[in-house]
């Protein structure tokens, strides 16, 4: 058994419910070695059914640890679920879980959505839409059942630093209909690994540009029509600036005028 250290993963947000303070690039590795736990299990055929960050630990080598299985089922006897029987956490709980309807293993990809939120905002997705009233089971619920009952999805309030990839997969992982959600753990953390690459190369934001290139060589060896059939092919602009131009010394006026 693993030693594991008297952390939660929400163990570092403050009591006004801030971020977590760690690095967005720790808390995704977080993630995904949660999603590689869940991987296993769901190989096995056994949702977990009470994802939540509370039920998340770092052990001694800082890695993430999933804990309580103590609701765990297989799927088969997860959809013999007595009716009026609702295990889980609301505040985390996907729709079909809330109904005591049959749960799959997307089921707990939904919960692990919420979960990643929460931890990146320092709230719950329904912090911000009941206010305080966020602490009452029913009303949550409530909430949860007439989303699904118009057919809405949640409206997901992230702060600037959060990139859009990230936020694409925390909204496909909470999608009410299930069959929308990522099919398996393993695609969600493949997913997760593409959005923390296009966010550590700054290619994601919307003001920053597809690509820089520098073609260097001798006059007259194409590199000026290789620079147009890259723009053309990837249809964006081309900002040509051919130095060659300036080269000598009685045309240093045109740079400068």
């Amino acid at each position: 058994l693993a030693q594991v250290q008297p952390e939660w993963l929400t163990s570092r947000a403050d009591d006004a419910g801030a971020p977590d303070v760690r690095s967005l690039a720790e808390i995704v590795r977080y993630f995904q070695e949660i999603l590689s736990a869940l991987s296993r299990l769901h190989a096995e055929g056994v949702v977990h059914r009470d994802i939540k960050p509370q039920n998340v630990f770092i052990d001694a080598q800082g890695r993430a640890v999933l804990g309580d299985l103590g609701i765990a089922k297989a799927p088969a006897a997860a959809a013999e679920t007595q009716k009026g029987e609702m295990p889980g956490t609301p505040l985390y709980m996907a729709p079909e879980q809330s109904l005591s309807l049959s749960v799959t293993t997307r089921t707990d990809l939904f919960s692990l959505g919420l979960s990643l939120y929460r931890v990146l905002t320092g709230r719950t997705i329904y912090d911000t839409a009941l206010g305080a009233e966020s602490t009452n089971s029913l009303k949550v619920l409530r909430h949860l059942w007439n989303l699904q009952g118009k057919a809405q999805e949640f409206e997901f309030d992230f702060p600037p630093q959060v990139p859009e990839g990230i936020r694409e997969v925390i909204r496909r992982a909470c999608r009410m209909d299930p069959e929308q959600r990522f099919a398996s753990a393993d695609s969600m953390a493949e997913a997760l690994a593409a959005a923390i690459k296009m966010a550590r190369s700054g290619l994601g934001k919307p003001d920053k540009p597809i690509g820089s290139f520098l073609f260097s060589g001798p006059t007259g060896v194409g590199k000026t029509e290789v620079a147009r059939q890259l723009a053309y092919t990837l249809g964006i602009e081309l900002v040509r600036f051919d130095m060659s131009e300036y080269m000598e010394r009685h045309t240093v006026s045109r740079l400068i005028g």
